[in-house]
């Protein structure tokens, strides 16, 4: 909860045309101190600092830890610079009119791009949820590739499906699937979701591309919103992996840190 806050807040201020005031500033900061706090007090300090976790487990909390101390040094770095530009003019380098004007002289203007690429923003929003679940099996198989096994697909199968899905054209033991499910409540919990969390990141990724294509985006909340999304995902993926699993004893503790 605290996470979807924190990252509405950041949507919100990469669009230059909103202010930046103290009010969201903090907000964004006092989250992050929130984890970087709730951190210290879990797997950080054992896994990281004192070397004591597994190569994975030290990618995931650098993960964790990194994007919260982004979103707290960048979010005070922006009110800073906001207050002190606001008593002096800004530089042309900072001048969106100013570089709206050049483009115009150079016949692209803004405008001009948003119509002819109107499909980008969708696109890009596509791409996030293509492409990050390949990316992290690869992860996966670059750190575990010594535990997986190999399956002869002529003799496997899939006994524990209930095959309601298929219907009529196949029951009872099935063969090879790469893919199945079962009809069960936590597969529509899994799916729901699941469905929220690909809507979310369309969503925000298009919002984020059109912003870019007006030139009004802002930078560094841009890069805080890039760092969240390994926090988010990986949310996603433990309670998926809970549900499966029907594994509930860490779940309050999974809780705890997405709240």
């Amino acid at each position: 909860m605290t996470e979807l806050i924190s990252t509405t807040a950041v949507l919100h201020l990469a669009n230059t045309n909103n202010l930046v005031t103290t009010r969201k500033a903090l907000c964004i900061v006092g989250i992050a101190l929130l984890h970087i706090a709730a951190s210290g007090f879990d797997q950080f300090i054992s896994n990281v600092l004192r070397g004591e976790g597994y190569p994975h487990q030290v990618v995931r909390d650098l993960g964790f830890m990194i994007p919260d101390l982004l979103h707290l040094l960048i979010p005070l770095f922006l009110l800073r610079k906001a207050r002190r530009e606001g008593f002096c003019t800004r530089p042309l380098y900072r001048d969106h009119q100013f570089q709206k004007d050049i483009m115009a002289m150079l016949f692209i203007k803004p405008e001009m791009v948003e119509l002819t690429f109107r499909w980008l923003p969708a696109a890009c929003g596509g791409l996030g949820p293509a492409l990050l679940p390949p990316a992290h099996i690869a992860i996966l198989y670059y750190f575990w590739q010594s535990y997986s096994r190999y399956v002869d697909r002529r003799f496997c199968s899939c006994s524990c499906w209930d095959t309601v899905f298929k219907g009529t054209y196949e029951s009872g033991i099935a063969s090879y699937k790469h893919l199945y499910f079962n009809a069960t409540p936590n597969t529509l919990k899994i799916w729901i979701l699941t469905v929220v969390a690909i809507i979310s990141l369309y969503e925000c990724t298009k919002y984020l591309t059109k912003l870019l294509m007006k030139r009004s985006v802002r930078c560094s909340m841009f890069i805080l919103f890039i760092s969240s999304i390994f926090s988010h995902y990986y949310a996603w993926w433990a309670y998926v992996n809970y549900y499966n699993d029907d594994f509930y004893s860490q779940w309050n503790h999974q809780l705890f840190f997405t709240v």
